[in-house]
């Protein structure tokens, strides 16, 4: 039985990841901050004989000790933790640093113990900026400008972090080459496996709380949580994927879409006022989170997933079902 390594376990995607090694007749080894989460990660998993697959180890993205020992006996390695923090800090590098130094940890130990493949979790957030957003579509080949002043910590960390991980890979000859390759979804969205419904949700969650009073206009990618550890999975044992980038969105969608999916599907108070752009400019005066959101406004994007669909065979879910089951979580745990 093959075995695979997914760091950050107890994260919203890395739950879904897990559950689908598992399914898939894996042996999955998943790393944690604090053992205290153990059992929440466990009962995840409904099937008995699955848990007896799975295992724990504790790591840390800035500490060494432990990353020979996770990764020694792994055929896999899927890199998922990371921080996730889109507000902007005083102190960037307590983003940045685990991104990049945890990555290194990770792919280094992954080198030396000879896996047959790296998988690394990245984002859009490295593919583009919207300060400098001179394009309506992107693709794998297209990059954040670390020199754009508008970017967030978490832009930065992301990007940082993959440039790092091809940096080390393609400084390596020979026999100590092995196949690497990166995931870089747009929003995630969907139903989490545990009562953390992850920080990509929250899109979703401020449109049913109301917590801001209107809408912006403002265009993301989207993409079904099941289909982004569904591809992790194909990234991991699908051939001709070494060197390359996936791209997962499966449509582009202005927040007031979202509001209108919400609505059709019987959640009527949800946010539905758009706000017009000179407004949000003025919030901005006053809000540091409404300014991280002015470079954005108006802008359209979308994101060329060729890529992905013709090496991993993706057929993107519609996202309605995703948006709609968040929604449903969020009521039924009482978030809203």
């Amino acid at each position: 039985m093959d075995k695979v390594l997914i760091t950050g376990g107890s994260g919203y995607l890395a739950l879904h990841t897990i559950g689908k090694f598992l399914k898939n007749g894996f042996a999955v080894r998943t790393s944690l901050r604090s053992m205290d989460r153990v059992d929440e990660v466990r009962n995840t998993i409904n099937d008995e004989k699955l848990q007896e697959n799975l295992e724990f180890c504790k790591l840390d993205l800035m500490e060494d000790e432990g990353w020979d020992a996770a990764v020694k006996g792994c055929d896999y390695v899927i890199h998922m933790a990371s921080p996730v923090i889109f507000k902007n800090l005083p102190n960037e590098s307590t983003v940045i640093d685990p991104a990049k130094d945890g990555l290194l940890r990770a792919i280094k130990q992954s080198v030396k113990h000879k896996v047959k493949r790296f998988v690394m979790t990245s984002s859009v957030a490295a593919i583009y900026s919207d300060d400098k957003n001179q394009k309506e579509v992107y693709d794998h080949n297209d990059w954040v400008d670390l020199s754009d002043e508008s970017l967030s910590a978490y832009s930065k960390s992301k990007t940082m972090a993959e440039m790092a991980l091809w940096e080390y890979i393609n400084s390596l000859e020979g026999d100590d080459k092995i196949e690497a390759c990166a995931i870089n979804p747009a929003i995630v969205v969907g139903r989490s496996l545990s009562d953390d419904m992850g920080k990509s949700n929250i899109v979703v969650k401020r449109m049913l709380d109301r917590s801001l009073p209107f809408n912006a206009k403002i265009n993301v990618g989207i993409v079904d949580v099941d289909d982004v550890a569904e591809m992790h999975f194909r990234a991991a044992t699908y051939p001709n994927v070494d060197g390359k980038r996936f791209l997962l969105s499966e449509r582009s969608v202005w927040l007031s879409d979202i509001s209108d999916i919400l609505i059709k599907n019987g959640f009527t108070k949800a946010l539905n006022r758009v706000a017009p752009n000179f407004l949000i400019k003025f919030f901005a005066f006053f809000d540091p989170q409404v300014k991280m959101l002015v470079s954005s406004l108006g802008k359209y994007k979308t994101f060329d997933c060729s890529v992905t669909k013709e090496t991993l065979k993706w057929e993107p879910t519609n996202i309605e079902r995703a948006v709609v089951e968040a929604a449903k979580q969020y009521q039924e745990l009482e978030l809203i």
